[in-house]
């Protein structure tokens, strides 16, 4: 589960905002607090993948159920009945199960859940005894970190026109005038926040849903639409940025995982080194605790990275439309 999604949950859980997707949602994913993970795609996913995603959320409930026992929230009886409740809702999840074969198939490895809620039993109910090993962290974490274990993946970075398409679906999910406002007084000057607002009227126009839009809006598209304003020449980027997103998630991930292994009572260099074995390329234990010693990328921090470094930046050539008329997408 990313250091992300899990902020994300935590906003949904107080804003009381969860997302809605067309997913079979059991007693048993109910209770783990699943609904807060769904995402947009999430109902496209095939068995084990949505299995996965379960797994990742499973680790993040009974890392939560060891912190309410370490902070004197709960029992040690209470951890006992709800550790009994989770392996047998585990047994009990077809996509889970469809996702455990896989990966015993491919990694001949257990679920990260089940290595992760062997390890909190042993917290919760015997002292911590046997003390997790190095092997066992690895172990969990190979399976945690399978998603930032590719290389390629790190070299992953955001562009103007994907920027822009984010914004626009963020904004029809979760729609805002306030927003709209706050774009429509940049977008003089700023030719990110002219081209999101246009790519939400295109987008209101091909689903036919116009109505939906704010007058406000609706004004400014007419207005643009002639010149009025003019789509602002964009700004070079500044030449020094900032490492790519896709070392930001890795290292994110590290760290969260190092912290998921100080949860169940391994000591913060052991977890480290456990993280460090689990790569299968060439991360060092140095890097590992470089990694460890930086601050966490927040979803506030990533917004303002993007703003300061891709909002600017100037768009790709035309792939269809004129320059003047907009931001080019992705095909």
């Amino acid at each position: 589960m990313s250091l992300r999604a899990k902020e994300v949950a935590k906003w949904r859980s107080k804003s009381q905002q969860p997302y809605r997707a067309d997913v079979e949602l059991s007693e048993f994913r109910e209770w783990i607090g699943f609904r807060l993970y769904l995402r947009p795609e999430t109902d496209k996913l095939p068995p084990e993948m949505l299995g996965e995603t379960i797994d990742d959320c499973l680790v993040e409930f009974i890392c939560s159920m060891l912190l309410s026992l370490e902070a004197g929230e709960t029992t040690t009886e209470h951890c006992r009945r709800t550790i009994g409740k989770v392996r047998e809702g585990m047994f009990e999840d077809p996509d889970l199960k469809a996702y455990a074969v896989t990966l015993m198939r491919s990694e001949r490895l257990p679920l990260a859940s089940v290595t992760y809620l062997d390890l909190a039993e042993r917290r919760a109910l015997y002292g911590g005894k046997p003390a997790p090993s190095t092997d066992e962290g690895s172990r969990f974490a190979r399976v945690f970190l399978a998603p930032v274990m590719i290389v390629s993946l790190w070299e992953t970075d955001m562009n103007q026109a994907i920027y822009i398409r984010l914004r626009a679906d963020s904004w029809w999910r979760y729609p805002s005038s306030k927003d709209l406002l706050t774009l429509i007084q940049d977008s003089p000057e700023n030719a990110a926040a002219w081209d999101i607002l246009m790519l939400i009227c295109w987008d209101a126009d091909e689903r036919g849903q116009k109505h939906l839009l704010p007058r406000c809006i609706l004004h400014w598209f007419l207005g643009a639409s002639f010149g009025r304003p003019k789509r602002p020449i964009p700004k070079p980027a500044p030449r020094k940025r900032p490492s790519k997103l896709g070392y930001k998630h890795r290292n994110n991930e590290v760290r969260n995982t190092i912290r998921l292994l100080e949860a169940v009572g391994m000591p913060e260099e052991v977890g480290k080194k456990a993280v460090a074995n689990a790569f299968p390329y060439d991360i060092s234990l140095r890097t590992v605790r470089r990694i460890y010693g930086e601050l966490d990328w927040m979803p506030e921090d990533i917004a303002l990275d993007l703003e300061k470094n891709y909002r600017l930046a100037i768009p790709p050539p035309s792939q269809g439309r004129a320059l003047s008329s907009g931001p080019t997408l992705p095909s």
